[in-house]
């Protein structure tokens, strides 16, 4: 087991071993980084990430149901990366087959996205089309083309 503390080592060593794809070390260091400094959100992030490549989507969820909650009151709802740990909830929630939670959180983004950031945006445009996906999962073809 890794015993190093030095944060600077274990995230270049995180950032290597996914490029090289092995989710399970990189799941390991995450974990390292979460136990040196629980409070840093991006090592959750990270761990969140590492767990939804293994397809551990239920523990995923769990992790950015954490930051979220955390950004909510540090940041706002409405905050950009507020709204990005809230896609990733719906994300993993997707990958569970949870589509009418995975099409309510969509919602949520592209209603807030669409009025601070316009119609438009590619990040509008990304929740719109997630929700449409739930949409279709679902079977509700028509309102997924709507």
């Amino acid at each position: 087991m890794l015993k190093s503390d030095d944060k600077d080592l274990i995230r270049g060593m995180c950032g290597l071993v996914d490029e090289m794809g092995d989710w399970y070390l990189c799941e390991v260091l995450c974990r390292r980084l979460c136990k040196i400094d629980p409070d840093v959100l991006s090592y959750k992030n990270s761990l969140s990430c590492a767990l939804s490549r293994q397809g551990k989507y239920a523990q995923a969820e769990a992790l950015d149901r954490q930051c979220w909650e955390v950004e909510k009151k540090t940041l706002g709802e409405h905050h950009p990366v507020t709204l990005i740990s809230l896609n990733n909830i719906a994300v993993a929630l997707s990958s569970q087959g949870k589509h009418v939670q995975t099409e309510a959180l969509h919602r949520q983004c592209w209603e807030v996205k669409k009025k601070t950031l316009g119609e438009d945006h590619p990040e509008t445009l990304y929740s719109l089309n997630g929700m449409a996906n739930a949409l279709s999962c679902q079977g509700n073809n028509a309102q997924a083309e709507a």
